[in-house]
């Protein structure tokens, strides 16, 4: 099992997401709800980049649906979302943040889509994770991926 420096952010934007899945009815972690948890903390690495970037992004809205309770998987595009996500923090060297987690999303096709559709550039935003790479220092080592625990 592999290790990754996670930040305070991104522990947080996955429980968050983890949240918003369960309070909508739904068995799996999807891109969305990883979005809309990474854009909640205005200060957090994902709401920084969307702000350079000059993107308006609502991280409020949600679908309804009757609460679930228990265990739930991720979303196989959820899944390669993280996985570009790690990729993104190890080319710069840094803990695994929202910014790596929004370039990740944003590696879903369907949600770029729906995002573009906003007038956001997806190509812009997912530079400027570039320009906004976490320091080395911070974070806290977790097993990683997430996931591992699905079976």
């Amino acid at each position: 099992m592999l290790t990754y420096r996670v930040s305070p952010d991104l522990a947080r934007a996955l429980a968050g997401a983890r949240e918003l899945a369960l309070a909508e009815g739904s068995s799996k972690v999807t891109t969305r709800h990883l979005l809309h948890a990474s854009l909640h903390d205005p200060d957090g690495a994902a709401s920084r980049v969307v702000r350079r970037a000059g993107a308006l992004l609502d991280a409020g809205c949600t679908k309804g649906g009757p609460p679930t309770e228990g265990h739930l998987q991720f979303a196989p595009a959820t899944k390669d979302a993280i996985t570009r996500a790690m990729a993104r923090a190890e080319v710069d060297g840094g803990p695994v943040d929202t910014a790596h987690l929004l370039a990740g999303v944003l590696g879903d096709p369907t949600l770029a889509s729906a995002v573009a559709s906003l007038g956001v550039d997806v190509g812009a935003l997912t530079r400027a994770v570039t320009q906004d790479a976490a320091p080395p220092e911070g974070g806290h080592d977790t097993f990683w991926p997430p996931w591992s625990a699905d079976r």
